[in-house]
C-alpha cells in the first residue's frame, strides 16, 4: 500500500517530539537538589620572582576560580527557547546555462512570497554531467534538496530519493502535466522526479534545397524509406541530402541513436530487463545498413570542404540532430535559409505513432533532508517551474518544451503549440540505463567500420554483444 507524504505525517515527528516536552512540564514538585557552580574571587598572594638577578618575594593579585556545592530547591525550571534556525534550502541546476538563469528568476520570486527561507541555488560538478555530479554528491555526503537529474535508476536502487507521486497535491498537479515528460520521470509504475521541460526529438529540413530537388517541404519524409529517398535526391553538384554523424559521440548521441531507437523495444543498447540488446533487433540493425547505404553513396559529407558551414552555407539537405527548437536559430543566423522542423522519421507507417520524449525533472533527495520544513519548501521552491510564466521562459531560453500540456504562449512562441502538444502525448520515454553511457564508446568504434564498409554488420553486433556481456 502507498504512504503518501500528507502534511500530517510531515510534521508528525515535530508533533510528537513537541508534545512529549509539555508533558515533562507539567506537573512537577519541587525537590531540593545539590548543584555545583564556580566561584570566581580577585586574591592576592605572595611570590618569588626574580628582579635585577636577585630573588625577592613580591605580592601580586591573581584572579582564582573554584568549584563549590550548593543544596537549592528550584521551584520552576525556565529554559531559554533556542534561536530559531533560518531554513535554508539547497538547490542544484547542474547543467549549467541558461538554466541557471531562469532558476535564478524562480529563487528571486520564490524569496519575496518567502521571506523566511534562504535559498541556496548553484551549479555542481565542475565540468561534471549532471548525473556524474549528482552521484559524487551522494558518496560524499553532500546533495542539495533537489537537483535536475539524468538518471534516475542508480539513486532508485538505494531508495535515496522520494517518489513525487507521495506529496500531497501530485495528483492536481499532474493533471496539467503531460503524459509524456510524466512517463520520463515513471520507473516501476512510480513517479519520481517532478517534470518541468521535456523534448521531443525532430529532424530539420533545408526547404529550399527540398523544392530544388522538386520534393514537396509540406510533405516531409515520415518513414525510413522515404528518408533515404529524399537523401538520394537532394544531393547533387557540392550539396548533400542528409548529415550524417561520423566519429563523434556527442553528436551520434542526438541523431543516429535518436534515428535507430525509433524502431526498437527500448531506447537504450540493452533491453529494459537488462537481460539482452536491442543491437540484435531488425530495426536497429536496418537503421545501420541505412547508415552504411548514404555515408557510401556519399549522400551525406564524408569531410566538409574548409571554410563551409555545413548548415548556414545551404550545403546540405536534412539535419538529423536537430529538434525543433534548433529551427529559430537557423532562421535567425541564416535569414536566406528557411528551415523547417519535422518529426523523425520511423521505420514505417506501423510505427509512425512512435514519439520519442526525453524529459528534464527535479529530484528531492532524502540525504539532505534534516527537518520535515526543509522538504515541504523544497517541493514548493520546484513547483514554481510549472508556473507558466517560467514554462515559456524554458522554450524561450533554454530551447527545450514545456511539461505543461495547455500552455498559453506569448505570440513570439506560438510556432512551437504543435511541438509541446506532440509531447505531451509522446509514448516512448528516453530513460537509458547507467550502461548505456558507458557502452557507446564501444559502439562508435564498430558503427564507423560499419559505415566504412570495414566489417559486415552481423560480425560487427555479434561482437558488440561479447563485449557488452560485461555490462549486463
Amino acid at each position: 500500500m502507498k504512504r503518501r507524504l500528507t502534511r500530517r505525517s510531515l510534521f508528525g515527528l515535530i508533533g510528537a517530539a513537541s508534545g512529549a516536552a509539555a508533558l515533562a512540564a507539567c506537573g512537577a514538585t519541587p525537590t531540593p537538589r545539590v548543584i555545583e557552580k564556580v566561584v570566581t574571587s580577585v586574591v592576592e598572594r605572595e611570590v618569588t620572582k626574580i628582579v635585577e638577578g636577585t630573588p625577592q618575594v613580591v605580592k601580586e593579585t591573581v584572579v582564582v576560580q573554584e568549584v563549590v556545592k550548593e543544596t537549592v530547591v528550584v521551584e520552576k525550571e525556565v529554559t531559554a527557547a533556542p534561536a530559531a534556525k533560518e531554513l535554508e534550502i539547497f538547490m542544484w541546476e547542474p547543467q549549467g546555462e541558461p538554466y541557471l538563469a531562469v532558476g535564478q528568476a524562480i529563487v528571486q520570486e520564490f524569496k519575496a512570497d518567502h521571506p523566511e527561507v534562504k535559498v541556496n541555488l548553484s551549479q555542481p560538478g565542475a565540468g561534471l554531467g549532471c548525473n556524474e555530479a549528482n552521484l559524487a554528491a551522494a558518496a560524499a555526503g553532500t546533495l542539495p534538496h533537489f537537483s535536475q537529474n539524468c538518471v534516475m535508476k542508480d539513486f532508485i536502487k538505494y531508495e535515496a530519493i522520494y517518489p513525487v507521486d507521495e506529496f500531497p497535491d501530485w495528483q492536481e498537479l499532474a493533471a496539467t502535466i503531460g503524459e509524456g515528460p510524466i512517463r520520463c520521470m515513471t520507473v516501476d509504475s512510480r513517479v519520481w522526479a517532478l517534470p518541468f521541460s521535456a523534448v521531443t526529438f525532430a529532424s530539420a529540413m533545408n526547404t529550399d534545397l527540398a523544392a530544388n530537388a522538386d520534393l514537396d517541404p509540406d510533405i516531409p519524409p515520415a518513414t525510413w524509406d522515404n528518408f533515404t529517398l529524399w537523401a538520394e535526391q537532394m544531393t547533387g553538384d557540392g550539396t548533400w541530402g542528409v548529415e550524417l554523424p561520423i566519429t563523434d559521440t556527442a553528436w551520434l548521441t542526438t541523431s543516429f541513436y535518436h534515428f535507430a531507437f525509433q524502431g526498437t523495444s527500448t531506447y537504450d543498447f540493452f533491453t529494459s530487463d537488462g537481460s539482452g540488446f536491442t543491437i540484435e533487433e531488425p530495426n536497429f540493425k536496418r537503421a545501420l545498413e541505412i547508415a552504411r547505404t548514404i555515408y557510401q553513396n556519399e549522400w551525406c559529407p564524408h569531410e566538409m570542404p574548409e571554410g563551409v558551414n555545413m548548415l548556414g552555407d545551404g550545403k546540405v539537405g536534412m539535419h538529423l540532430q536537430a529538434g525543433p527548437w534548433y529551427v529559430p536559430i537557423f532562421n535567425r543566423d541564416y535569414p536566406d535559409l528557411r528551415w523547417k522542423p519535422f518529426p523523425t522519421p520511423t521505420p514505417d507507417e506501423q510505427t509512425s505513432e512512435t514519439i520519442l520524449v526525453s524529459g528534464a525533472g527535479f529530484q528531492f533527495y532524502k540525504q539532505a533532508v534534516k527537518d520535515p520544513k526543509e522538504l515541504e519548501m523544497a517541493w514548493e521552491l520546484a513547483k514554481y517551474h510549472l508556473r507558466p510564466t517560467y514554462q515559456a521562459m524554458i522554450v524561450r531560453e533554454v530551447g527545450e518544451l514545456a511539461a505543461l500540456k495547455d500552455l498559453e504562449l506569448p505570440d513570439d512562441l506560438k510556432g512551437y503549440a504543435y511541438w509541446i502538444q506532440r509531447v505531451a502525448k509522446a509514448n516512448k520515454p528516453l530513460d537509458p540505463s547507467p550502461n548505456f553511457y558507458r557502452f557507446r564508446d564501444v559502439f562508435v568504434v564498430y558503427y564507423n567500420k560499419i559505415i566504412r564498409n570495414l566489417m559486415p554488420i552481423d560480425a560487427a553486433i555479434q561482437e558488440m554483444v561479447e563485449k557488452g556481456q560485461a555490462y549486463l
